[in-house]
């Protein structure tokens, strides 16, 4: 893996809601009438928002898109009355003030967004969805160009200049083992898989 990052709950501003509690409150008072839009079915997006439904148990209907952008489009227009975005995405929108942030999927609060807790903190004890991104070789690659890899790409992430980008852009650096990274993409297929079944996810 080389760096992670959080997603920020996005809601449509015609809402008027200031926490992911007065959310969950809501949709459970219209049951079936919220939709949620996402970057397309079984995306990150789709599946971090399907974790905050199955946790909050609200009755939400969710509206795949074609990307990031235009699902962020519609929850500020509020044709969908909310988006788990990766906060690279909508980071700069939020600051500007076109669109609510109620809650940032880390365990902590990040840096660039001091004032927006944590959904686990806003209404929904528990709740961490983080992206995460990591450079994959063919399976067939020698284990010693794979280590070398390792090192070369450790070494550059923890560069100063690097970091300060990938912190710019709403992630953090973190260079593990390629062990660590085949044991954290096993774990992520266990655990999406299990939230797929139960969400009824499948593919297009």
């Amino acid at each position: 893996m080389t760096a992670k990052g959080p997603a920020l709950l996005l809601v449509s501003p015609l809402l008027g809601v200031k926490s992911a509690k007065e959310l969950i409150a809501l949709a459970k008072s219209r049951p079936g009438q919220f939709n949620f839009s996402s970057a397309g079915v079984g995306s990150g997006t789709h599946f971090a928002a399907e974790l905050f439904k199955n946790m909050a148990g609200i009755d939400v209907v969710h509206v795949p898109f074609k990307g990031i952008p235009e699902a962020i489009t519609e929850t500020m227009s509020g044709r969908v009355q909310f988006f788990l975005s990766p906060l690279a995405s909508a980071i700069n929108l939020v600051k500007e003030g076109k669109v609510p942030a109620i809650g940032v999927t880390s365990m902590q609060r990040v840096s660039q967004l001091p004032d927006v807790p944590t959904v686990a903190e806003s209404g929904l004890p528990g709740y961490r969805f983080e992206f995460w991104y990591g450079l994959l070789a063919p399976a067939k690659t020698p284990r010693t160009i794979v280590a070398r890899l390792n090192r070369e790409i450790t070494d550059i992430l923890n560069q100063p200049e690097v970091r300060y980008r990938w912190v710019s852009l709403g992630a953090e650096p973190a260079p593990t083992t390629p062990g660590q990274f085949d044991k954290l993409i096993a774990e992520e297929i266990a655990t999406l898989t299990k939230l797929a079944r139960a969400s009824n996810i499948r593919a297009d």
